[in-house]
């Protein structure tokens, strides 16, 4: 395994001739140095940012300044691609909001909607499906023109476990299964989990989206299904079986039954993490999803993330070629004024300070 995704170049070398000629088929990895001048007056800030506890000279924190490396890695059928360099996560960011998460969470349960959803969410004109741990309504401001909620009787987001993400998944698939047999063209469900404002939800009370539409899926979705033709038609291979194993070569991922857990190269944002599962929505998978999301708050400090899940057609569609997968990505700190995404992720490339080899660590716990 690598030490740090720095070295990830010369684990790639260390490789077998096989799984070296599969990486390199699916990705570009390179380390790159920058450098660049201290001033004298600002040596003592960058002491304090960039000072390690185990520096023996306030110079060493300097020199790290100085030189700075960075990966960079590219997937060569998809175009995504991440810039990793760890000091950005110690860069001077706006000052935090003086409150406390959980406290606020506590008083918004004055007036939340959401704590009674019965009464104050929208239902779909056929009713609603009930589950223990949630129950579904219609969403009042609507993406597309079948959109789904799921409300988590539990109010604070950060509370649940299998057994209770077992209960949402299995509301929002009832859910697309009675939208898909209501009309039959409405063929390709989407899930979405916004946890907090920060990651774009509209109340702090834990919910998640579902939404299904006829003729191909979103667009995102889409896109991921023409890069594994087009890989199948140039390699006569499995463009997710091989993206997975090129993870699992370089020990960046943990199995969870039939699913698997990945702590992918070219993350869209902080540490991010990417389940893959079969050609159904099982119960490895979800649960799969389950000690991701809790691996992510316990261990590794998320407090607003986004997830979704691009799932198979509910019609079987026989050309159709590609897994369940959830990707769930940190949106960092709500207390933080800075936002965490600018012009270089909507317009360039993902600049990351979070380490993938640490990520996939977390769920060794």
């Amino acid at each position: 395994m690598p030490e740090s995704i720095l070295t990830l170049a010369e684990r790639v070398a260390e490789l077998g001739h096989a799984e070296r000629e599969r990486v390199y088929r699916l990705f570009e990895i390179s380390t790159l140095t920058g450098q660049l001048t201290v001033p004298e007056p600002l040596m003592s800030k960058l002491v304090d940012w960039f000072a390690e506890a185990d520096d023996t000279d306030p110079r060493q924190a300097v020199a790290r300044a100085s030189t700075q490396r960075v990966a960079r890695t590219f997937n060569r059928f998809s175009g995504e691609g991440a810039l990793f360099n760890e000091l950005r996560a110690r860069r001077p960011l706006c000052a935090r909001l003086h409150e406390d998460l959980d406290a606020r969470i506590e008083r918004a349960r004055a007036g939340c909607d959401f704590c009674d959803p019965q009464r104050m969410t929208t239902a779909d004109t056929w009713g609603r499906i009930t589950g223990r741990h949630s129950v579904s309504a219609a969403n009042a401001s609507m993406y597309d023109a079948h959109h789904g909620m799921v409300v988590f009787r539990e109010h604070h987001p950060h509370r649940f476990g299998r057994e209770q993400v077992q209960d949402y998944l299995d509301v929002a698939m009832q859910w697309l299964r009675h939208t898909h047999e209501v009309d039959r063209s409405l063929r390709y469900p989407f899930i979405m989990w916004n946890c907090l404002e920060k990651a774009g939800a509209s109340q702090p009370h834990g919910h998640l989206q579902m939404l299904i539409t006829r003729d191909r899926p979103y667009a995102r979705q889409a896109r991921h299904m023409t890069v594994a033709d087009a890989y199948r038609q140039q390699t006569h291979s499995s463009y997710w079986d091989d993206w997975v194993a090129v993870h699992e070569s370089l020990g960046l991922t943990r199995g969870r039954g039939a699913a698997t857990c990945v702590a992918t190269l070219t993350p869209v944002k902080e540490k991010e993490m990417v389940i893959v599962g079969g050609l159904t929505v099982e119960e490895d998978f979800i649960n799969a999803v389950a000690d991701t999301l809790r691996a992510l708050i316990d261990r590794l400090g998320v407090l607003s993330f986004n997830a979704g899940f691009f799932l198979p057609p509910l019609d079987g569609t026989p050309e159709y070629d590609m897994p369940a997968i959830a990707c769930i990505v940190d949106r960092g700190d709500p207390a933080r004024l800075t936002g965490d995404i600018g012009a270089m992720e909507l317009y360039g490339s993902t600049v990351v300070a979070s380490d993938p080899c640490r990520v996939i660590e977390a769920l060794d716990a």
